[in-house]
């Protein structure tokens, strides 16, 4: 089942960028043999809580990928990471998600 699970997260995955969705993404510049792990979809956004509390409204859940209390050391020394805490949103990516599911959380962020 492991290579329809990646799949099909590549598909959601497309679709949200396709949807000009701000999706964080990997560029494979000078590595011909990399390919990214759609793990999440991590959505860059300025009101992640807006985010979620409009996907809730609609019955999607969501969550903040990494939380700030979960950031290891001294929180001025990692400036981007703690940004990113403030900043992004996990859309939901798994692969049991149908195409109509997909476009509904498309649809409610448009």
């Amino acid at each position: 089942k492991l290579p329809f699970f990646l799949s099909r997260r590549d598909e959601i995955f497309d679709q949200y960028q396709a949807a000009n969705l701000k999706c964080l993404d990997v560029t494979n510049q000078g590595e011909q043999h990399c390919s990214p792990v759609r793990y999440r979809a991590v959505l860059h956004t300025n009101h992640p809580q807006d985010v979620i509390d409009k996907l809730a409204a609609n019955g999607v859940k969501t969550i903040v990928p990494v939380e700030t209390w979960e950031l290891l050391g001294e929180l001025t020394s990692f400036p981007n990471a703690v940004r990113l805490t403030q900043e992004t949103v996990s859309l939901p990516i798994y692969p049991s998600l149908t195409q109509d599911d997909v476009q509904k959380i498309i649809s409610y962020l448009k």
